[in-house]
């Protein structure tokens, strides 16, 4: 969040009153690509502190009623994962 926010913030006034943002140009005259990359960088943290968050709780979540934490642990990094990219190849 505290990197989306900056990055946006960046973005907004910074990049795109100068031309230097280039929208879906995965160009390295442009910020674009460096903004995604360092975006990516930070979803894909989330998705591994997510992962650790699982492990640490998985023996939690079986007792001592068993609340499947598998399928809602693959929706919520679906969510996070899937709409990271369609934000990516929309543009």
């Amino acid at each position: 969040v505290v990197i989306k926010t900056i990055l946006s913030l960046l973005t907004t006034f910074v990049f795109l009153p100068s031309k230097w943002y280039g929208e879906g140009t995965f160009d390295l005259n442009y910020a674009y690509v460096y903004i995604t990359t360092i975006m990516n960088t930070s979803v894909m943290y989330a998705l591994y502190c997510l992962v650790k968050l699982f492990h640490a709780v998985k023996s939690d979540l079986r007792s001592p009623i068993n609340w499947h934490p598998v399928g809602k642990f693959l929706c919520v990094k679906g969510v996070v994962f899937f709409t990271w990219w369609q934000g990516v190849f929309i543009y």
